[in-house]
């Protein structure tokens, strides 16, 4: 997952928000289940659910209630997704320095 979300173009800052305030309230409800779906979702599906999710005023006022259970429940995984992405990009980072060439 984590080398996935690091090659989008967004920053982890704008991952975190992405996280909470547009996946998150949509996979909400699979975090408190131990039966819930974790093999994946699908991407059109999951596209779909947010952008209903995002036009409904009372879901996004929903979306900043769950924030703080949600960043607790999932909190420590998603900072350790946020660590890796971090260390992916930073690494891909000193990959490109070093591949170019050194003047002289």
């Amino acid at each position: 997952m984590a080398r996935s979300l690091a090659q989008l173009p967004y920053s982890v800052e704008q991952l975190d928000e992405i996280c909470v305030f547009e996946v998150g309230p949509v996979l909400f409800s699979n975090l408190e289940s131990v039966a819930g779906e974790w093999a994946g979702f699908d991407p059109s599906w999951l596209e779909q659910e947010i952008l209903k999710a995002m036009a409904h005023v009372e879901s996004r006022d929903r979306a900043w209630r769950r924030r703080k259970r949600t960043m607790h429940i999932a909190g420590g995984t998603w900072q350790e997704v946020r660590t890796k992405i971090e260390q992916i990009r930073n690494q891909a980072a000193l990959n490109i320095s070093l591949d170019r060439p050194r003047p002289g």
